[in-house]
């Protein structure tokens, strides 16, 4: 294979040029969908762009291939899937980690905020791309390791909403610290309603709050049930 060839493929298999030149193209040249739902996944698909973890995967494709520079083909299946997987699995757990410390070690910082609210939309975008993207995207690595990453990703919503609920603290009545904060994160996602901890009475911060928790909360069970159920009709 030549320099050309190779520089060809690896445009056409990394990130950004996929991106535009292939899978947009699948979701407009299939006749089954509405215009609608074209336009919505269009949307899903680039906003991608925005989320740092299309980063790692596009920027460790391409470390590989420009720093190999072996056979793309046999290169890619043989090498660089694996360790792409490898790499996106430890910038999950690290999402999951940082959601963590932001509620124990940084529990009143709007940088924070900021970069929690943001690993959420990611990890929404995401769940929501498990079921819209399956023509799209190659068939789970491991169904064990896409188990593995929503329990991670379950525990960065979770944590990340417990930040969310101590930073707002004056919003509610009873969050006092990071732990009532967790505890109340926990309890909202599990919809008990103990009633020990709440909203304060007309508190619209408190409530989008917990409205939205809940939104991602049943959003993520849903589409953990519809993707699995996909994988047990088709025999995988």
């Amino acid at each position: 294979m030549t320099e050309q060839e190779k520089t060809k493929l690896l445009n056409y298999r990394c990130g950004y040029r996929t991106l535009f030149n292939n899978d947009l193209k699948v979701i407009w040249g299939n006749d089954g969908d509405t215009f609608i739902l074209k336009i919505a996944r269009s949307f899903l698909l680039l906003i991608q762009i925005l989320h740092p973890g299309f980063l790692v995967r596009t920027l460790t494709v391409t470390f590989f291939y420009i720093k190999k520079r072996l056979d793309p083909d046999k290169y890619y299946h043989a090498k660089v899937r694996p360790i792409k997987k490898n790499v996106v699995d430890f910038y999950v757990l690290l999402k999951a980690i940082f959601a963590i410390a932001s509620v124990y070690c940084f529990p009143n910082n709007s940088t924070v905020l900021v970069f929690v609210m943001w690993s959420l939309m990611e990890t929404h975008t995401y769940l929501v791309s498990l079921v819209f993207f399956n023509d799209i995207y190659s068939a789970p690595y491991s169904p064990r390791r896409n188990i593995m990453l929503m329990f991670f990703n379950y525990f960065e919503i979770t944590f990340s909403f417990a930040y969310l609920n101590l930073y707002f603290a004056d919003h509610f009545k009873g969050v006092s610290n990071s732990a009532s904060a967790v505890y109340y994160s926990f309890v909202t996602s599990a919809t008990l309603g103990y009633g020990d901890i709440c909203p304060k009475d007309g508190d619209e911060t408190a409530y989008v709050i917990v409205i939205v928790h809940l939104v991602y909360f049943f959003t993520f069970i849903g589409l953990l049930f519809n993707y699995f159920m996909g994988i047990l009709n088709s025999g995988k």
